[in-house]
């Protein structure tokens, strides 16, 4: 178990893209998202070296890859999607979850 929970996801802006943190139980992760236009895997790699513990080799790092974009229709039969998920993936220990669902709630009602 994390000596100190952070229950939120915690965004630090960098020149190159921004820092992210989300807690769980027992982890900490942490990323980095960017543009390829404006920097290569590389140089991430040694901005995001440098904030995390040190002794983790760069070669270790996850990249993941996305073309970024929206759903110009978030409404299609019975599929809504609803505030950011209709912009962009979330990772799913996102801490918006509560207004997610109610959301829900209230589309229902319409």
């Amino acid at each position: 178990m994390l000596s100190e929970l952070i229950p939120a996801t915690v965004v630090e802006g960098h020149d190159k893209g921004r820092f992210w943190t989300i807690d769980t139980h027992d982890v900490r992760d942490r990323g980095f998202v960017y543009s390829s236009a404006f920097a290569s895997d590389e140089t991430v790699g040694k901005i995001l070296a440098e904030e995390v513990d040190a002794g983790v080799d760069q070669e270790e790092f996850d990249y993941y890859p996305f073309e970024s974009g929206y759903l110009a229709d978030p409404w299609v039969n019975n599929h809504l999607t609803i505030g950011i998920a209709a912009g962009f993936v979330e990772p799913l220990q996102s801490t918006a979850r509560a207004r997610i669902s109610s959301s829900r709630s209230f589309s229902l009602t319409c």
